[in-house]
């Protein structure tokens, strides 16, 4: 095929995927680095998958992906770009896109031309699947038996990146922080209230969080719940939803006693709104989490306006955030609300096991390049096991990380190897790696870890082309909004809005594919 004929059958594939906008002109601002001598008594020793001599002449590879130096600069010589050349004889380039909406477009317009380079990385699942459609990227499905390093950090994720049975990327794995409840122990404290421990003590503590002052200043001036519901995401709610086994996410499936539900149309649905409406008719609720976004909710908390909030720990935690909570009250404690007991669930939080970070992919000329495509599997493996991997996430062994056993523990040069992040392409062990970078926070980022997860499938559904969305979800948000106010009956007004979703917004289209591809994938039996 020529350049010109796949360049035509991009555009026509990529005007019915949404994305007709993304091959205009204008990519954001682009930086390289390709610097610097190797510097091989400092180097790590290669190790995990495919080992191709390490004294042949060195390739040149580059990839293009999302990042930016501007915060953490890449230093000269670079010792990671050192460290892989000496190890695995890749000369790696970096070329990074300040922004995901850049980066796919950059992408689409190198497509166009059938001109990708020798890595790409993207964090949107319908450009990588466009990509696919178009036959632009290298079947990796022949190469899985040397690609046993990244299969060991990408774990149950790997699976992610397969579309009709082979793997066009490696899905990295999520690098999202696990969410909790989280509560002020010194308001529990000194109004005598005990952890909660099911909903309905949550309503109790929530009412006296808003009643009975417990920041002590003579006002009635808190919530007892804070939080959002954006991006059709009830986190102000998940304690509630969650102890009923109903993901806080609308739109969101998983799989239960051998069959398939989604949020909206699970029965215990009706019965968490019920308690939700009960929050919030008894004034207990952040009156305006409806326009919240994330962050205002964490201010809320970090002023002391309400006790209890939906959060990740480096939003309460962190020394940043803490330095903050204390300055509006030197005595804030805020701790983990311990999974609930004796309700039918305990899930604290929802988790999809589909979730990536991104997708690594190789243009199918590769295929054609052995040798080089050797060399970049042999590198992807090394960024993923063993000392690469160490050099990855903390850099240079014995000036920015020392071993003590076999636990990395950072030196005060630490901050040098902030820019590692962008080396990081198959993504890295998380509970090790913010144990290591947040000794002081250890205690909470292994309870956070620790809690029982709800696992979603969202992100192993690929969505039919005759459902929309956009416009479902919004629909799914509005309506929603109206069942918490009571706005809406739940007997009655509940199942038109279910049957409106399945019917004039296509719902029904959805909840199809996801029972095919989900039996397909041996998800459901």
């Amino acid at each position: 095929m020529t350049k010109r004929q796949s360049a035509k059958v991009w555009l026509t594939g990529l005007s019915i995927a949404l994305l007709a906008a993304s091959v205009l002109p204008g990519c954001g601002k682009e930086s390289a680095t390709n610097q610097g001598a190797a510097s091989p008594s400092k180097a790590p020793a290669a190790s995990g998958g495919s080992s191709p001599a390490a004294n042949t002449a060195p390739v040149k590879v580059e990839i293009l992906k999302l990042g930016t130096s501007a915060s953490t600069p890449i230093p000269t010589p670079d010792f990671l770009h050192d460290g892989i050349l000496s190890a695995t004889g890749v000369d790696l380039t970096l070329n990074l896109i300040a922004t995901g909406t850049d980066l796919d477009n950059k992408i689409n317009v190198l497509a166009a031309s059938n001109d990708l380079p020798d890595i790409v990385e993207t964090r949107n699942r319908n450009v990588y699947q466009q990509l696919v459609k178009n036959g632009l990227l290298l079947d990796l499905t022949p190469y899985e038996s040397k690609l046993d390093g990244v299969k060991k950090l990408a774990g149950s994720g790997f699976e992610s990146g397969r579309i009709n049975g082979k793997l066009y990327g490696i899905a990295r794995p999520g690098s999202g922080q696990p969410a909790n409840g989280w509560i002020r122990k010194d308001w529990l404290d000194k109004l005598g209230l005990a952890m909660p421990a099911n909903p309905d003590e949550l309503l109790k503590v929530a009412k006296a969080f808003t009643e009975n002052d417990p920041d002590g200043n003579g006002k009635k001036d808190t919530f007892g719940i804070t939080g959002s519901v954006e991006g059709g995401n009830a986190s102000v709610f998940a304690p509630i939803l969650l102890s009923y086994g109903v993901s806080p996410y609308y739109n969101a499936f998983y799989v239960r006693d051998s069959k398939l539900y989604n949020s909206l149309y699970d029965p215990n649905m009706r019965t968490a709104l019920e308690q939700i409406r009960q929050f919030i008719s008894e004034g207990v609720v952040d009156p305006e989490f409806t326009s919240n976004k994330p962050a205002a909710a964490k201010d809320k908390a970090h002023k002391g306006q309400a006790g209890i909030v939906y959060d990740a720990w480096p939003s309460l935690v962190r020394d940043e955030s803490v330095q903050v909570i204390k300055a509006a009250n030197p005595n804030a404690e805020w701790v983990i609300i311990p999974e609930f007991k004796g309700t039918a669930y305990n899930y604290v939080r929802s988790i999809d096991q589909g979730a990536t970070s991104g997708y690594i992919m190789l243009p199918k000329r590769l295929e054609k390049e052995p040798e080089k495509l050797e060399k970049i599997l042999h590198m992807l493996n090394f960024l993923s096991d063993g000392d690469g991997l160490l050099l990855a996430q903390y850099g240079l062994k014995d000036v920015h990380y020392k071993l003590e056993g076999s636990k990395a523990v950072m030196t005060d040069k630490a901050t040098e190897a902030g820019f590692t992040t962008l080396y990081q392409l198959i993504g890295r062990n998380e509970k090790e790696y913010l144990n290591t970078k947040f000794p002081k926070q250890a205690s909470y980022i292994n309870q956070a870890f620790a809690m029982p997860e709800m696992k979603t499938v969202n992100q192993l559904i690929d969505k039919p082309a005759d459902y929309t969305a956009t416009d479902a979800e919004r629909y799914m948000q509005e309506e929603m909004l109206k069942f918490f106010y009571s706005k809406s009956n739940l007997t009655t007004d509940y199942d038109k809005f279910l049957q409106d979703l399945g019917s004039k917004f296509n719902f029904s289209k959805m909840q199809e594919a996801a029972e095919k591809q989900m039996k397909e994938q041996g998800v459901l039996k």
